[in-house]
């Protein structure tokens, strides 16, 4: 794409240096017009007064125009403004083809004014004002042809008189007497010539209606960059391989250390100049990695270009202000980067400015600033030195990473930073800063918040209520933090709040609401929480239960530890239940007496328990409560005193005995149950060793002998289905199941390959699918007795609704083994015809 062709006319620059002028200048109402420039000759000779004729009606293309603007003898400036129609054109008497245009006091254009003769420098005789263009030494300008393209006329122009190898710039300016300096002119194309005429486009854009322009020699961007689309690069190397639109590109510099890239023939839409992947990109980013090209200074304007990678150079400064297509910036690790400017980028959607982690004088140290740019999505900036990241003029809403930790001169940050303001903040890592506002980030500021790393900072308190996908918090290090919510973060696996100054309160609540979540160690999420170290208080007895259900599911939790001499709870167990009693025994570590709080809800505060204490003190603990209501649920803890100090287990729940359920023997040693439900009942699973399982529609469970174990639905009317869970083998083996009529609404059965021989599906009515088969100890006869049953049962279901099925089974089907009778063949007809399809497998 964009090569050095040496010998032939091409985009590419070189450097030299220049002095002489010329001038041009055009209106957008008149643009065909062909204007011939005189250069300033170092010693014009003095030249006499010069008669004017008019005002005339000028020719148009073809005429030569001189200013007035400056004196009333020959033309001080060598500048002609062509054919404004606010303005008067004169003719030049005794030269023919010569005109001047009125601009004298009023070179700006914004009114008109008439001229005499006498007044604005018409006299008799004279020289006739001749151009005098000196071939070796001046430029003149012409302008060629213009384009209307999509933003907006585009003008191309010759400028002759170059010399060959040198490089030349046309600025411009809306006033053709202001003062040659960067306030007033602006930089429009910068070019290499490789013949006497070098080509140069002007996209006019916004500006107005006329300017004037002026080409000279180049010698670095003191009238600005062009705005034309070109793009400048200044390396530490004589050649550099940009990855240019996805194509890598062999650049040899135009002059000195500087390249260039033309936006004609093709549009540029993604520079790379350095890259590795070290911090990510956007989806829509350069992919081709590529080694820095040790740039030193990026300059230009772009309308098309979206993506620019330019990390771990060595530029000072990076400015693309006002870009309207650019979507994304890769500045990671340029150690000399100290000014970027980004502001008023409307597509903008990722920067990372990251400098190098722990090094203090490297980074960027102006405000880093994107008003102006509303799509604004990653701020990437750790490591910089910045007094302040600004989001105004409609940044911030969609902000989902921001990234500023380690600002190395903390003290510039403002200390009460809004992070509020950032509505769609997914992760917020700054660390390491001295942050000192309340931080309220709920699910009210922000709904998507999932990762939060914010250590050694100075927050006196944090909010996060209600961040549903909350991953991990790390804010320790926060001495002042006195209060830490996290209530309704039902995702959070990671908390480090170490060295913080909790209260006992916000420790407890803290510990509660992790408890609450329910979250258990899977093997790979490695939950722990730290509520150590610092002013952190230590929990209370309620909190130290909190600590222990923790523990039990897995959790790594640090606190301050209670005092010697507490007693350590172990082994707590139920090992005796019937329907209105239960035994309750653990072990500690000290002698101690024995307490039991329990109840039929629970509770997080003690007092809400009845509590049952034995004084005696003892390492080995146990406690028969009496007078409990069969088949009802129990939640309790235990704690054990010795002396001054009390320890605490965490919480556990039995079931008393009785009460309708469905009832199952095992003649395997683990067994794998499964309930269907409708709701949110109650589940608890009764094992025939005495323990129980509360919750769960699933429940797997190892005996040590055949025992008689039971489920219980609450309420009954919610059980659609029961059994095993799906097999292929004989894995779960029963001998029997009874009391399925305790629920009313069973739809589905599956009991395959289980070798049971007892079960009885009398009162079945809404039963619609069933899984018998591999019931290998069931008799003919007890086979007969589910159809008959079953059939008599649905009576009066004209047609059953098969909306029901299980392990991929189709729905209304009945599977059992093929030892039937003659006894149950009228009842398998009944039930063929009310939509059963019956499958007889041997």
């Amino acid at each position: 794409m964009w090569r050095a062709n040496t010998g032939t006319k091409s985009n590419l620059l070189n450097l030299t240096f220049m002095k002489t002028p010329a001038y041009i200048t055009i209106t957008k109402t008149l643009r065909t017009i062909l204007v011939v420039l005189l250069a300033l000759i170092p010693a014009v000779r003095a030249m006499a007064d010069w008669q004017l004729n008019g005002p005339v009606t000028p020719p148009g293309i073809g005429g030569t125009y001189w200013s007035l603007a400056l004196g009333t003898s020959y033309p001080p400036l060598p500048c002609v403004p062509l054919l404004f129609a606010e303005g008067s054109v004169y003719e030049i008497v005794g030269s023919p083809g010569n005109y001047a245009y009125d601009d004298t006091g009023n070179p700006d254009h914004t009114q008109s004014e008439r001229m005499t003769t006498e007044s604005e420098g018409g006299g008799s005789g004279g020289d006739d004002p001749q151009p005098m263009i000196d071939y070796s030494t001046n430029l003149w300008i012409s302008l060629d042809t213009h384009t209307n393209e999509s933003d907006g006329t585009t003008y191309f122009f010759t400028i002759h008189n170059c010399q060959t190898g040198s490089v030349y710039e046309l600025i411009s300016c809306t006033n053709v007497v202001a003062p040659m300096d960067t306030n007033h002119w602006i930089s429009e194309f910068v070019g290499l010539a490789n013949s006497t005429n070098l080509s140069a486009y002007v996209p006019m854009g916004g500006k107005k209606d006329y300017n004037f322009f002026r080409a000279h020699l180049w010698t670095d961007f003191n009238y600005g960059v062009p705005t034309n689309g070109q793009i400048f690069i200044q390396s530490l190397t004589n050649n550099i391989y940009p990855v240019v639109n996805g194509v890598t590109n062999h650049l040899m510099p135009f002059c000195s250390n500087w390249f260039v890239l033309n936006p004609r023939p093709t549009n540029l839409y993604t520079i790379n100049l350095g890259y590795d992947a070290s911090d990510g990109g956007m989806t829509n980013s350069i992919i081709n990695t590529n080694p820095p090209q040790q740039v030193i200074r990026f300059a230009g304007f772009s309308k098309t270009i979206t993506n620019i990678c330019i990390s771990s150079n060595y530029i000072t400064g990076f400015s693309v202000a006002g870009w309207p297509a650019l979507q994304s910036v890769d500045a990671w690790h340029c150690i000399s980067n100290l000014n970027v400017d980004v502001k008023n980028c409307p597509e903008l959607r990722r920067t990372c400015f990251e400098a190098i982690q722990g090094v203090s004088t490297y980074g960027i140290t102006n405000v880093l600033d994107y008003s102006g740019c509303p799509h604004i999505a990653e701020i990437r900036a750790a490591d910089n030195r910045f007094p302040n990241v600004i989001v105004t003029n409609g940044a911030g809403p969609e902000v989902w990473h921001l990234c500023i930790h380690d600002n190395n001169q903390v003290t510039q940050l403002p200390a009460d930073f809004n992070f509020s303001v950032y509505p769609s903040l997914r992760e917020l890592w700054v660390w390491d800063n001295q942050f000192s506002k309340p931080l309220a980030l709920s699910n009210a500021n922000s709904t998507n918040l999932a990762s939060v790393e914010i250590f050694n900072n100075r927050f006196p308190s944090a909010d996060f209520t209600g961040q549903t996908n909350i991953d991990h918090i790390l804010i320790d290090g926060n001495a002042p933090l006195t209060n830490l919510i996290v209530s309704g973060c039902t995702k959070l696996k990671q908390l480090d709040a170490s060295g913080d100054g909790l209260s006992t309160a916000s420790v407890d609540l803290i510990l509660s609401d992790l408890d609450a979540m329910g979250i258990f160690d899977d093997g790979a999420n490695n939950p722990f929480v730290k509520l150590g170290s610092g002013t952190n208080a230590t929990p209370s007895l309620d909190g130290m239960r909190r600590v222990s259900n923790l523990l039990n599911k897995g959790w790594d939790v640090t606190i301050h530890l209670p005092p010697a001499g507490t007693p350590n709870i172990s082994a707590v167990a139920v090992p005796n239940i019937s329907s209105n009693t239960a035994t309750i025994t653990w072990t500690t570590d000290i002698a101690s007496d024995s307490t039991v709080y329990y109840g039929t809800s629970y509770s997080g505060n003690s007092a809400s328990y009845v509590s049952f204490t034995d004084p005696a003190s003892v390492t080995s603990h146990s406690v028969t409560l009496t007078g409990l209501t069969a088949a009802t649920n129990y939640y309790f803890f235990v704690r054990s005193t010795s002396g001054a100090y009390t320890g605490t287990s965490g919480d556990y729940q039995f079931t008393t005995r009785g009460g309708p359920g469905i009832y199952f023997v095992n003649t395997s040693s683990t067994i794998k149950m499964e309930v269907t439900v409708t709701g949110s009942p109650t589940i608890t699973w009764l094992w025939g060793d005495g323990s129980a399982t509360v919750g769960g529609s699933q429940a797997t469970h190892t005996f040590s002998s055949n025992t008689t174990s039971y489920v219980v639905i609450n309420p009954p009317t919610s059980l659609l289905a029961f059994g095993v869970q799906c097999q292929t083998t004989y894995d779960t083996l029963l001998s029997s199941v009874n009391g399925l009529t305790n629920y009313p609404n069973l739809r589905g059965l599956y009991l395959y390959l289980t070798a049971l021989g007892d079960v009885s599906l009398a009162g079945c009515t809404n039963l619609t699918y069933a899984a018998m088969a591999g019931c290998t100890n069931a008799s003919t006869n007890t086979i007969d007795a589910w159809f008959n049953d079953l059939a008599l049962a649905q009576t009066n279901i004209a047609h059953i609704t098969g909306n029901f099925s299980k392990c991929g089974d189709p729905t209304a089907s009945f599977f059992c083994p093929a030892k039937t009778s003659y006894a149950s063949t009228n009842s398998q007809s009944v039930l063929t015809n009310k939509g059963w399809t019956l499958y007889l497998l041997p």
